[in-house]
């Protein structure tokens, strides 16, 4: 039937099909009304205004199938003011049928008028996506003049659209007055668009294809080449913001720094490597690390070790590890330092034969003042340094006291390893030097290895330091002897936790207190009654002694706590009285 079938009966049946539920039934109308006349576009821009919302959607909906044949101008001057409207499916066909338009719907006054739209009716959904849609297209056709004059507005949503659409663009964009105005953004602190600003400039300065020439004239054209300073300043800009950690393209930022003859930048993207922990570095920022490494002054040396010791060196490692190995034999005692600092935090990364045998060596060498820093290395690794030569010679470095407390927690962290005799003797030398600060990682580091740590030997080794210590290393050690289970054992700790807890000193009766309550929970202080009876007549330990007897089985016991609640509570210091009253009403 073709044009005869184009009443405006039928049409208007036709369009209320875009409503139907059923997607065949909605493309067969939308078939047909295509065939029937192009006559239908016209008729859609005038029922663009209707006052049924299904029919206003309708029009949007036959718009967008007609494409191109329907007037771009009217189309869109007639479908912007339906992106606010009060219907949401409104909104959403207006929004596709205008994204559905080809690229040179794309003009000031069509961004204006959706602005003036946003700005009016404060609706930003349809709207927005619109605008970023626009920003799109004018991208596409390299109509930048609208993007720089987007970039430049006060309004927070036309910024967040215009930078939304940066984010994907393609090298074309990358101009210098977008990223002079990114620049600016940023730099204002009370915008809200931050976020989105750091993505588009992230994206501009990766796609930038920067001159070296500066230009005569700053007379304004559509496209300006940015200068390889300004591609600097933005990325420096970029390093200056913490959430920039999480944008998308920062690898691919960072690795541009790396790569540019700027020592100051490259120092500034070591210095973000170290900052941010950076999970998006790859094997491409590692070589060009390794690169600086060749050629750089000290300063830039010293940033780019660090770095090397947070980055992810994957298929890149074996490069690494030569250059470390290289590194350690060096003449030169800050490059050892710097290799060492690096081995520290790259932690079992670098854990290879050769650079286990290079730390090796610097424990045994006599003269080599970098002991401390191989051990810290060494723990830094874990089981996988664990070689018996290591243990032996930790062994042997924990008997000399300016790298004994290194040693030792080097030895603590490979506890779990091979040759437990060699690490156990080491922490018995620890546990009985007279003055030593570092007892309780030789403790930890035997109660790690179980069975093998923890034995009679050891257990003698342990009572015999907890006599003479106070504070952590009580507690450690008092948990390790409970946990042996031996009844002897268990006995011995608490008598001498007894004997610290009746003497006169604050910090061991507070230290010895607060073990004592936590085995009076686990019923271990039954023989023992009396002691806290007696000390809840002391002003600094009735507190203690009310806890623990609160948590013990009284029994036949229970007259005489009773008693001693009783005179305690007419004890003129108020503490000891609390203390009474207290226990009274539990």
């Amino acid at each position: 039937m073709g044009e005869k079938a184009a009443t405006k009966e039928t049409l208007l049946e036709l369009m209320n099909l875009f409503q139907n539920p059923e997607k065949d039934v909605r493309n067969v109308a939308c078939y047909t009304l295509i065939k029937i006349s192009d006559k239908v576009a016209t008729d859609d821009l005038i029922t663009l205004a209707d006052k049924q919302w299904n029919v206003r959607a309708a029009a949007s909906e036959t718009l967008k199938a007609f494409g191109d044949k329907v007037a771009i101008d009217q189309a869109v001057k007639a479908l912007i003011p339906l992106l606010v409207d009060e219907k949401d499916e409104v909104q959403k066909a207006a929004y596709a049928t205008l994204m559905n338009m080809p690229p040179k719907m794309s003009t000031q006054s069509n961004v204006d008028a959706i602005t003036g739209m946003m700005y009016y009716h404060r609706i930003e959904n349809a709207a927005q996506r619109a605008l970023t849609g626009m920003f799109y297209k004018a991208i596409d056709i390299s109509k930048l003049e609208i993007i720089h004059k987007a970039l430049r507005s006060e309004n927070d949503g036309v910024t967040y659209a215009v930078c939304e659409a940066l984010m994907h663009a393609k090298s074309n964009a990358a101009t210098a007055d977008a990223i002079e105005a990114l620049i600016l953004i940023l730099k204002r602190s009370e915008t809200s668009c931050t976020r989105i600003a750091l993505e588009a400039l992230a994206r501009m300065c990766y796609i930038a294809e920067p001159t070296r020439e500066r230009p005569i004239s700053y007379m304004y054209v559509a496209r300006r080449e940015p200068h390889y300073d300004l591609i600097r300043s933005a990325i420096r800009e970029l390093f200056k913001h913490y959430e920039s950690a999480h944008l998308h393209g920062i690898g691919g930022v960072i690795n541009k720094a790396l790569e540019d003859s700027d020592d100051d930048l490259r120092y500034k993207a070591c210095e973000y490597i170290i900052r941010v922990d950076h999970h998006q570095t790859n094997e491409k920022t590692v070589r060009l690390l390794l690169r600086i490494l060749k050629d750089s002054h000290s300063r830039l040396n010293r940033a780019v070790w660090e770095a090397l010791g947070v980055v992810r060196y994957g298929a890149a490692t074996n490069q690494v590890v030569d250059i470390v190995v290289k590194a350690l034999k060096d003449p030169d005692h800050d490059i050892n330092r710097d290799a060492l600092e690096m081995i520290i935090k790259a932690n079992k990364q670098v854990a290879t034969k050769e650079i286990i045998r290079a730390l090796n060596s610097i424990l045994r060498d006599a003269q080599s003042r970098l002991k401390e820093y191989a051990c810290n290395a060494l723990a830094a690794m874990g089981n996988e340094a664990a070689t018996e030569d290591v243990i032996d010679a930790l062994n042997q470095a924990v008997r000399n006291s300016d790298v004994s407390k290194a040693a030792c927690e080097a030895l603590a962290a490979v506890s779990n390893a091979a040759a437990p005799e060699a690490i156990i003797d080491a922490f018995l030398y620890v546990l009985r030097l007279p003055k030593c600060h570092f007892k309780v990682t030789a403790l930890r580091g035997l109660a790690a290895m179980g069975n093998k740590g923890v034995n009679q030997k050891t257990t003698d080794a342990i009572i015999e330091a907890l006599q003479q210590s106070d504070g952590e290393f009580l507690r450690e050690a008092c948990k390790v002897l409970i946990a042996t289970g031996d009844e002897t054992t268990i006995k011995t700790t608490i008598d001498i936790l007894i004997e610290k807890y009746k003497g006169d000193n604050y910090g061991m009766i507070k230290w010895a207190g607060e073990i004592l309550v936590e085995l009076a929970e686990r019923k271990l202080l039954s023989a023992f009654m009396n002691v806290f009876i007696e000390a809840m007549q002391y002003s600094d330990k009735s507190v203690t002694a009310l806890k623990v007897l609160t948590k013990m089985d009284y029994k036949s016991d229970v007259k005489d706590i009773v008693t001693a609640a009783i005179q305690a509570s007419h004890n003129p210091a108020e503490d000891i009285k609390l203390s009474a009253y207290k226990w009274v009403w539990c």
